[in-house]
């Protein structure tokens, strides 16, 4: 079975050229002619942002065994890879079934809380930012949250909150250091999401909502 515990939460991020590989139990990093260690149990995620890193089979195998996960960079240092570990629960088939068979009907009122609790997270942010108004027009875009969010309240709290935090004029399909650094905190957050989805025996590629060709997303 795997060995991931699903509150580890350290992450690991590489932006030096080097060499990792496993040592007794050990991450061994070797840079610049110096080494450190790190334990692997207390590691969630790795992000390898460096082209030049070296990592050896064995550190991989044990990342696997240990239930985290590891991104690669591209040349924009944006994750664009993820080594999730293959998983070995106990009822990893049992667990798949109930995932595919879930009605439509219940991943709706899913949706519904998921969504809910996006805006109500928005109108913290916002609070804590002293977008008082924002907060008060998220929270009450909450509550209006239907059953497969009908209404579409994600995308006008999305607007309204984006607006709020980063400008009237902000959108997130604009190419700007904001967003750069939205996507990258993105990748890594669904990477930790996808890990403790595994580590349970669920396929994180099968989501609620927001299919696309490659990827159904959560």
């Amino acid at each position: 079975m795997t060995k991931g515990n699903i509150m580890t939460w350290r992450s690991l991020l590489i932006s030096n050229s080097g060499k990792l590989s496993l040592q007794r139990k050990q991450i061994l990093i070797q840079q610049s002619g110096e080494s450190y260690t790190v334990p692997i149990e207390d590691i969630a995620v790795i992000v390898i942002e460096h082209r030049e890193t070296v990592i050896t089979a064995p550190l991989l195998s044990a990342l696997a065994e240990h239930g985290a996960t590891l991104l690669t960079c591209d040349e924009q240092f944006l994750p664009c890879g993820q080594w999730l570990p293959y998983s070995q629960y106990h009822r990893q088939l049992k667990t798949l079934k109930l995932q595919l068979g879930i009605s439509v009907p219940l991943k709706k009122q899913l949706w519904q809380h998921i969504v809910k609790q996006k805006i109500l997270n928005q109108a913290f942010a916002a609070d804590e930012t002293g977008n008082d108004i924002a907060a008060k027009h998220l929270r009450g875009l909450a509550l209006e949250v239907k059953s497969g969010d009908t209404g579409n309240r994600e995308a006008q709290a999305a607007a309204l909150y984006f607006q709020a935090m980063f400008g009237e004029t902000f959108t997130r399909s604009d190419s700007n250091a904001v967003n750069a650094h939205l996507n990258y905190s993105y990748a890594v957050l669904r990477a930790a999401i996808a890990r403790s989805l595994t580590l349970y025996g669920w396929l994180p590629a099968l989501g609620l909502f927001h299919k696309g060709a490659v990827l159904d997303k959560p």
